[in-house]
């Protein structure tokens, strides 16, 4: 190992909190702001603006409950956003609006959909 890969090493390790894109979920501490790549706007039926949003505060890292509650959820985007709003506390109308790229960094900060950070499905023997 090189010096400058030690070096790099290092500031992944202080979680320097400069690339959240490439953070490792166990790499965060909580509560973790998000600055989003794509901020929304929720608007009024008149068009007025009521509420934006720039970042999103995860609150703590994900508990049973919340894994269950994603159970209510059809297919990986809704338990994703589900997930999300009950880590950040936002409203699901604020999450439905977040863009696709947003979902996905934050999915990944969160660990995906289980607790060690692996995906979730059937194993190579099929259970």
């Amino acid at each position: 190992m090189s010096p400058a890969d030690d070096a790099e090493g290092q500031a992944i390790a202080e979680g320097d909190g400069q690339d959240t894109a490439a953070a490792e979920p166990a790499a965060i501490t909580f509560p973790y702001s998000y600055t989003l790549l794509y901020p929304v706007q929720l608007k009024g039926r008149d068009g007025t603006v009521i509420k934006s949003v720039s970042s999103i505060t995860l609150l703590r890292r994900p508990k049973g409950k919340d894994l269950r509650a994603t159970d209510k959820a059809e297919g990986d985007a809704g338990k994703a956003i589900l997930l999300i709003a009950s880590i950040s506390g936002e409203l699901p109308m604020v999450i439905d609006e977040l863009d696709s790229e947003d979902i996905a960094a934050l999915g990944e900060l969160l660990g995906g959909s289980s607790p060690n950070g692996r995906p979730t499905g059937a194993t190579a023997s099929g259970t």
